[in-house]
């Protein structure tokens, strides 16, 4: 899939000696989020952070979403988390992302009481 072909090309710049940037490591976490492939979603998310690359609201939301239909809930609440200790202003969209996929009303509780936290917009 598209997930796969993304994850190709960003190992592929850096075994080239290229440096990938934000948005093709942006991207790529997209692509895995849509391909519901959140372990590869957290590499390519752990690897722009190895880089020193400053993730954004749309790579910390793709990275979260990822995990969200992964059922990764512990990794979702640290990238939400890890968001505001960075000073990344989350919003909405990032949250209803993570929300929208909660199996469990616990899991959806813990999301919720992080926007309130946060006064979400």
């Amino acid at each position: 899939g598209d997930w796969a072909q993304a994850l190709h090309l960003v190992n592929s710049m850096t075994s080239h000696g290229l440096r990938p940037s934000l948005i093709a490591y942006s991207a790529a976490i997209s692509a895995c989020e849509k391909g519901e492939q959140s372990v590869c979603a957290l590499e390519l998310f752990r690897q722009l952070k190895g880089l020193h690359l400053e993730p954004d609201t749309l790579s910390f939301g793709a990275a979260a979403s990822a995990c969200a239909k992964g059922q990764r809930w512990i990794a979702v609440l640290e990238l939400l988390d890890n968001m505001a200790t960075v000073g990344i202003k989350s919003d909405a969209v990032v949250f209803n992302a993570a929300m929208g996929k909660a199996a469990h009303w616990s899991q959806a509780l813990a999301i919720l009481g992080m926007t309130s936290e946060r006064r979400v917009t």
